[in-house]
């Protein structure tokens, strides 16, 4: 690697342009059925490498929020010209590592893969060359790595904790365990005449403008308190995926990121997450004993609606 670094690439038109000033930690070959949707073929190829040592020598790459398997999303670099994507950011990391696409290296060959992961969704007629590492999920890096990658990602370490300790400190975290299968859970959000039903906190009512469940859609809504006074408010989906989860963005108001998730609980039961980030520790410290008591009696309820123990 240190003989073929640093390498240079870019996007279809050439506007975007980049340089990897070293060798990745490691390259990934991956074969899920997520980053085939994403790619539009067979898997995905990314080097993974701290985004420091990524160079833009064009025009700034667009940064476009956007669903992941997960739910947690990506934000994926894209040229604002030709939309094609050079990199992504993940939840873990976030903006601190970048998953460089290899194909958009000018020597791509450069960059085979050290690894093949969720090979159990490969498609059929890809074959792993023989003695490469493959993983039907996902791998304990202490042992795949070389012991320089681990350095690196050793030093980088602490930004990460610092990152997500940041992360930690301006969101309010909720689960509630309903009796009823996810998909009539999911169904309550996805329909708005229920949707109408429960959501705001006890007391509220709601009166829909425009609801767009899908990402890009927009939900414009108005929430009428007990005290005669109306809420507007303004939300953009960026993440659908029944019956797993949603990821949504208020932007009307007080801007927070909320990620609902609905998973199986087994004995027909549903346990639904609910996390509300915001933009600022401090914008969450001043309203999150609001906040708090207001999603719990939300959750009250999306439960009273979807188990038929009323309307408020």
């Amino acid at each position: 690697m240190a003989d073929t670094c640093p390498l240079e690439g870019g996007c279809a038109c050439g506007r975007v342009r980049y340089r990897l000033q070293t060798g990745p930690l490691v390259v990934h070959c991956c074969h899920c059925h997520w980053c085939q949707r994403e790619s539009g073929a067979a898997f995905a190829l990314n080097a993974m490498i701290e985004s420091e040592r990524v160079v833009v020598t064009g025009v700034q790459p667009e940064i476009v929020d956007t669903p992941s398997a997960s739910g947690e999303g990506q934000q994926v670099a894209r040229c604002p010209q030709c939309r094609v994507a050079v990199w992504s950011h993940y939840a873990s990391a976030g903006p601190l590592i970048s998953f460089v696409r290899v194909g958009t290296l000018d020597q791509p060959a450069q960059l085979p893969p050290d690894v093949h992961i969720f090979s159990a969704s490969r498609q059929p007629w890809v074959v792993v060359p023989e003695g490469e590492p493959a993983f039907p999920e996902y791998y304990d890096r202490e042992r795949v790595w070389p012991a320089a990658s681990l350095e690196r990602r050793n030093a980088l370490l602490p930004a990460i904790e610092a990152y997500q300790s940041d992360l930690q400190r301006r969101q309010v975290v909720h689960t509630r365990e309903i009796d009823a299968p996810r998909a009539r859970v999911f169904a309550a959000f996805a329909d708005p005449a229920q949707l109408a039903r429960w959501w705001g906190p006890a007391g509220f009512s709601s009166t829909f403008d425009r609801f767009e469940p899908w990402p890009g859609g927009r939900w414009i809504f108005t929430l009428h308190g007990p005290d005669g006074r109306d809420y507007a408010n303004e939300v953009v989906f960026i993440d659908v995926t029944a019956p797993d989860h949603v990821r949504l963005q208020h932007i009307g108001g007080h801007w927070f990121e909320l990620l609902i998730t609905f998973t199986d609980a087994g004995a027909g039961r549903t346990r639904v997450g609910w996390r509300q980030r915001f933009d600022s520790t401090e914008h969450c410290r001043r309203i999150a004993s609001f906040v708090q008591e207001a999603n719990e009696q939300n959750l009250d309820r999306l439960q009273a609606v979807v188990c038929g123990a009323g309307q408020n």
